[in-house]
């Protein structure tokens, strides 16, 4: 599925970049709200489990581009809901974050940049084990951590203030929280 999303998001960018009257040159700063979907997942160490479920996941952006080089954003992420069984026990676990990244850019005059993001999330993940055997019984988990985060990314401008991305944005794992990977489509609008 992930190869399946990223063949057709590369095959759409360069359809797009074949078609010159579409290419703009991004503006060079102000605020932008970007959104994102695309397929996500989820690793954790859970209840005696190594868990990784791929999920969808949905994030948004708020930013300030500084210059065509750099710019400084906020956004929060939610991961799909999802559910595991084994064995008479069923697992229903959520996740989400609030991010702050530094980005930096390349641009290009083509319309095309390149990107990469560097900053910290905290992510909450909750887990409940719910088990089958004994009715209405259940133990629930929740972790908060700041964790590490990374991406890169490509861009398209359609126009000065509008453009196309594709992303893979990945955050750090450590005892508690949960690792997540996620390769998302997206739109931005900047108000310059």
């Amino acid at each position: 599925m992930f190869k399946k999303l990223i063949l057709f998001c590369v095959v759409s960018l360069f359809i797009i970049q074949s078609s010159a009257a579409f290419s703009a040159v991004s503006a060079e700063h102000g605020v932008y709200l970007e959104g994102n979907a695309g397929i996500g997942a989820y690793s954790e160490h859970t209840f005696s489990l190594d868990m990784t479920s791929a999920i969808g996941m949905a994030n948004l952006n708020l930013g300030y581009k500084f210059n065509k080089n750099f710019a400084l954003e906020v956004g929060a992420a939610d991961f799909a809901n999802f559910e595991t069984n084994f064995f008479g026990f069923r697992e229903d676990v959520s996740s989400y974050y609030f991010d702050v990244a530094f980005k930096g850019i390349i641009p290009f005059d083509s319309g095309f940049e390149l990107f990469g993001k560097l900053g910290g999330a905290y992510i909450h993940t909750t887990n409940t084990l719910h088990i089958e055997f004994l009715k209405n019984s259940s133990i629930a988990k929740s972790v908060t951590e700041p964790v590490g985060l990374l991406g890169i990314g490509v861009g398209y401008s359609f126009t000065p203030s509008l453009s196309a991305s594709i992303q893979g944005v990945l955050t750090s794992s450590n005892d508690d929280a949960a690792s997540t990977k996620a390769v998302t489509v997206g739109l931005a609008y900047i108000f310059a």
